[in-house]
């Protein structure tokens, strides 16, 4: 039996999935988020609670920029399925109210986690309590990846990267 079939299904499956994962936004690096992080008066503080508002700083930046990827991408599938059965005139108004409709969730989904960071500065009264167990982990995980080298190789620099994710938790 040949197998000179499945080496262009493997390819095609591994780019449908990177193209997924790129294109629906999975994950937020720290910087990306980091990003969201611009205080109104621009002191670099914004009383944000460890753990809490980071993590819907996430959320927003999947909300705003993540869906709007995954909607786009899911619309130009559909636009393509269109043209190759030759409905494009079928289809276009479909489109076109998908393209609307995700812009209107995207600003939605932006204003909903700003009111949700506001809301949670209160909970920066924990800061005291959590920001030294995540400086802790982050530490641990950053001298892992760079004194235990031999040990951990070749996931150091990644070890390295995900102390830096975590430093990313502790609040302002």
């Amino acid at each position: 039996m040949s197998n000179r079939h499945r080496k262009p299904r493997r390819l095609l499956a591994a780019a449908g999935l990177t193209t997924i994962a790129v294109g629906a936004g999975i994950a937020c690096a720290p910087a990306a988020c980091a990003a969201t992080r611009s205080p109104a008066d621009g002191s670099g503080e914004d009383g944000s609670a460890a753990i809490v508002t980071p993590s819907i700083r996430i959320m927003k930046w999947f909300g705003t920029v993540g869906f709007g990827e995954g909607c786009n991408f899911t619309l130009s599938l559909v636009g393509a399925g269109a043209d190759y059965f030759q409905q494009v005139p079928t289809f276009s108004p479909f489109i076109a109210q998908g393209v609307s409709q995700c812009a209107t969730f995207q600003t939605q989904d932006g204003t909903t986690a700003d009111q949700g960071i506001a809301a949670s500065q209160p909970l920066a009264a924990i800061n005291p309590a959590v920001n030294p167990g995540v400086a802790a982990a982050s530490d641990g995980a950053t001298k892992l990846g760079t004194e235990q080298h031999d040990s951990v190789a070749p996931f150091g620099p990644t070890i390295v990267g995900f102390g830096r994710d975590i430093a990313f938790f502790g609040g302002s």
